[in-house]
């Protein structure tokens, strides 16, 4: 686990997600080492090979068995990825027909260019975080952030 500045914290804030929650970036440590890494809630940034582990890391880090940072734990440098790590693939296709617009984008969301929304339209955004960075304090979404159509927000059962 990496420990962001305050100010690595404002960059990632100020870029585009990857996906909802999270970004994929390049961290280069305090000691020089360079790590793929995923960043949630600009905040913790876990190192993509500990991705499977990331259940029990999460929880023994909310638990206070560890901690975020220490020698050669520090970030000096951060950069977004421009493409995921390994093989994971992130193509999501919106499906427009729900608000009766033609559909102006094919291929994934994140590539599509921004557009206004029409008064009536809904979206929502989930999040496994209490403190949605994202978030403003007047309930707005920083731009860049994820989010989807209240239609396919009927899909996703989170049990909440």
């Amino acid at each position: 686990m990496y420990r962001l500045t305050s100010e690595l914290q404002a960059f990632l804030l100020a870029q585009p997600e990857s996906g909802m929650g999270y970004q994929l970036v390049d961290l280069v440590t305090d000691a020089g080492k360079e790590v793929a890494a995923v960043a949630y809630n600009a905040e913790l940034t876990l190192p993509w090979s500990t991705l499977p582990e990331m259940r029990t890391l999460y929880a023994a880090l909310s638990e206070g068995r560890i901690k975020a940072g220490g020698a050669g734990r520090e970030v000096r440098e951060i950069r977004l990825r421009a493409k995921p790590a390994d093989k994971v693939s992130q193509t999501v296709l919106e499906d427009r027909s729900t608000y009766g617009r033609e559909r102006r984008h094919r291929g994934p969301a994140k590539d599509a260019p921004p557009e206004k929304t029409n008064s009536g339209e809904m979206f929502r955004r989930f999040s496994a975080f209490a403190n949605d960075r994202r978030i403003t304090g007047d309930k707005r979404l920083l731009p860049g952030t994820y989010g989807t159509t209240h239609a396919d927000s009927l899909q996703v059962h989170t049990g909440k």
